[in-house]
């Protein structure tokens, strides 16, 4: 059996949170840590893709085992 409500006044709380807040300095600080990573491990990645792309005299390069 349906039943009809009537709601005359709500209240309510509404708080605006900083989403930058809710990291904690520790949890902020392994996250720039793996990002510094990762940007070096990318680093070294171009850097051995440079060398291995460079033109250089056949005695200069390194032999292969």
């Amino acid at each position: 059996m349906p039943v009809d409500v009537r709601v005359n006044r709500v209240t309510t709380d509404v708080r605006v949170t900083d989403v930058s807040s809710l990291l904690t300095p520790r949890a902020l600080d392994k996250i720039v840590a793996a990002t510094l990573e990762r940007l070096a491990a990318e680093r070294r990645k171009q850097r051995g893709t440079q060398r291995d792309r460079a033109l250089r005299p056949c005695h200069e390069r390194k032999p292969r085992h």
